[in-house]
């Protein structure tokens, strides 16, 4: 990304202490892509705090995005002895990467920094880009942080808590686990058939009641996305004889599965779907 106008950026002190709300605005004589915050002289050493604990950055830094490699778009990041928490109040579904590092070279070279990139979508971009609210907390605990980010997103996108959606059916509410149950990869290389899912099943629902289990079945149909659309048993996996077999031993078991199934690849040409009938006009 080459370097453009540095654009309006404007914090602005929110309540409490070791907050503040960062707004950025963009002007450029081409379209834009994305802003970045920088977020520098941080002490070092750097490390992400997540589910799993505090996970050391190694020595050329990490990237984390939303919504590839994050549920949310939010971070909580472990500067020495301090905690920083960063979240982008957006009410749009849109990318943001968080990178971190220990800067190598120059006057700050052994400080830490954190860069906030916040993408606009590629069906929305122009010469003006006002990305979102960026709340940046020091000191704060990533429970703390989750928290207050559930009941912004909560509001923004008018949320409704699982136990209350009225589009849930009942046996969802009891499921305790999903098992993904991988059958072909994409090369065509057999993770798992029919007859060994079965297996695992079984191993499973030993232990666990199978009501509270749903199996789901990614590369069901065939190599993974190669074969995308087809939505038969595979022959190698064990063909519709073998399927037969394994939705019975779930059935059984009272245990709950659910082949992938996506719309995203309907077209004209798919013969599976050729052959519908044209939409209504």
């Amino acid at each position: 990304m080459r370097k453009r106008d540095r654009g309006d950026l404007a914090p602005r002190p929110a309540r409490g202490s070791g907050r503040i709300r960062v707004h950025v605005r963009a002007k450029a004589p081409e379209a834009i892509r994305c802003t970045k915050l920088l977020v520098r002289g941080l002490p070092a050493p750097l490390a992400w705090v997540d589910e799993s604990g505090v996970r050391p950055i190694g020595p050329w830094g990490e990237s984390l995005a939303y919504p590839n490699r994050l549920g949310a778009p939010l971070i909580c990041l472990r500067a020495g002895d301090e905690t920083f928490g960063v979240r982008a109040e957006d009410t749009r579904v849109r990318e943001k990467r968080f990178a971190a590092a220990v800067e190598r070279g120059g006057e700050r070279a052994g400080q830490g920094v954190l860069e906030v990139i916040c993408e606009e979508e590629a069906t929305h971009r122009s010469h003006e880009f006002e990305a979102p609210p960026c709340v940046l907390m020091r000191g704060i605990a990533r429970e703390s942080l989750l928290a207050q980010h559930e009941a912004f997103a909560s509001d923004a996108y008018n949320l409704v808590p699982w136990a209350a959606r009225r589009n849930v059916p009942a046996w969802a509410h009891e499921l305790k686990l999903v098992l993904t149950l991988h059958g072909m990869h994409w090369t065509g290389r057999v993770f798992l058939d029919y007859s060994a899912m079965q297996d695992v099943l079984h191993l499973v629902t030993d232990r666990l009641p199978g009501r509270h289990v749903l199996a789901y079945l990614p590369g069901w149909e065939g190599r993974y996305y190669w074969q995308y659309g087809d939505y038969r048993p595979d022959p190698r996996l064990g063909g519709e004889r073998g399927f037969a077999k394994l939705c019975e031993f779930a059935r059984e078991r009272q245990a709950h599965v659910m082949p992938m199934f996506g719309g995203n690849c309907v077209n004209h040409w798919l013969h599976r779907f050729r052959d519908l009938d044209p939409a209504p006009t």
